[in-house]
């Protein structure tokens, strides 16, 4: 949702700016109860050279989201301008905070003369926030959440193989609210007759239909997409969707976790810690249960601890195969595949949002799991 915060600007035939701060002019209607509006405040600016103006506001936004940061001028007639030349904190993935830096570097939009008239200077802050979006989905009557598109920092400078952070733009898409049930998975195989023969280990640590489904390989989640029409999440959609819409953070929810937000080992007083079905843990941002702890979760990417250097800009993916391709020839695949989110069996280092880590396709145990997304139509 967007803030407006406003200033006049006058030019005196020095060059200098007089400011004064103007009320607010508007605000968007606070659509959800739980999402604090961002506040922008302390606007100010000043011209620095012929044709450039340096602004400096501050953003903040209570949540921790990130902000889309836009400016328009207003002349004395009302004419709206949308400056074209500016640099800085400004557009998709701004962190909020103090002394916050335009450089708008002015065009044909606005000849020089004209400053010599009072003029009206926006700053919008607008954290994107929408009220959660949900369907159902058919065949395996999963309930699916929309994560918008957007743009973020991905990676963590404090996690060996989550080096260098690095931004990543998505495209909206709708993931499993949960994670895949043993109930889901046993439909799926009476369904279709797909071969699995894990049952007996599976009831030792998911004991209800309610439990996540555990000792999937690779393969067998991949099989279960193929047949609920839906795929595995890429790394950077499941890290972008695991942030909940929150910048720089560890966790789904801030800078600090603990036992009552999420199913993870404390080593100390948890020797005899369990799987919990799924749901018992809040929601993240955009509604997700359970992307910290519980169970690991397969992702389509082959395993690169090289490729945040490498990684292009739009919905990036690891390996040599398309989405189509591995959809397609999932079968062939023999390079190790991105696990996330940690488990029940770590402590919470390895719960982290950035946390990577990987399993040969093959590999089942009883903390692996998974949940599904599919695209939204354009």
């Amino acid at each position: 949702m967007p803030f407006y915060n406003n200033l006049v600007i006058h030019i005196l035939r020095h060059c200098l700016f007089l400011i004064l701060l103007c009320p607010i002019v508007s605000q968007s209607e606070l659509i959800d109860p739980e999402n604090q509006i961002p506040r922008v405040s302390n606007v100010t600016a000043k011209q620095i050279g012929l044709n450039e103006v340096s602004v400096s506001y501050t953003a903040m936004d209570q949540n921790g989201d990130q902000l889309t940061i836009s400016m328009i001028v207003i002349t004395k007639d009302g004419k709206q301008i949308f400056p074209k030349q500016l640099s800085g904190d400004v557009g998709l993935a701004v962190i909020s905070g103090k002394q916050k830096k335009i450089l708008w570097t002015i065009t044909d939009e606005i000849p020089l003369y004209h400053f010599s008239d009072g003029y009206v200077v926006g700053i919008v802050a607008d954290d994107q926030h929408q009220p959660t979006t949900k369907i159902q989905w058919q065949p395996d009557d999963a309930e699916m959440v929309l994560v918008p598109a957007g743009t973020f920092l991905m990676g963590s400078e404090e996690m060996q193989h989550a080096q260098p952070i690095h931004k990543v733009e998505i495209s909206a898409f709708y993931m499993d609210t949960y994670e895949v049930t043993v109930g889901q998975y046993k439909r799926f195989t009476d369904f279709t007759g797909y071969e699995y023969n894990d049952w007996a280990e599976v009831a030792k640590f998911s004991p209800t239909e309610e439990h996540p489904m555990i000792f999937v390989t690779w393969y067998d989640a991949m099989a279960y997409c193929v047949w609920a029409k839906k795929r595995l999440p890429t790394e950077a959609e499941w890290e972008y969707a695991a942030r909940g819409g929150l910048a720089r953070r560890s966790y789904p929810w801030g800078s600090i976790i603990n036992q009552q937000q999420a199913n993870y080992t404390d080593f100390d007083n948890d020797d005899n810690r369990l799987l919990q079905s799924v749901g018992n843990f809040p929601a993240n941002g955009y509604g997700l249960h359970d992307t910290a702890g519980n169970v690991f979760e397969w992702c389509l990417d082959a395993f690169d601890d090289k490729f945040y250097k490498n990684s292009r800009l739009k919905d990036p993916l690891a390996g040599e195969l398309s989405l189509a391709e591995l959809k397609k020839n999932f079968g062939t695949v023999l390079s190790g595949r991105v696990l996330r989110g940690g488990s029940y069996r770590y402590s919470a280092e390895y719960v982290r949002v950035d946390y990577r880590d990987y399993a040969n396709p093959d590999h089942r145990f009883d903390a692996g799991g998974f949940r599904c997304v599919v695209n939204v139509p354009k």
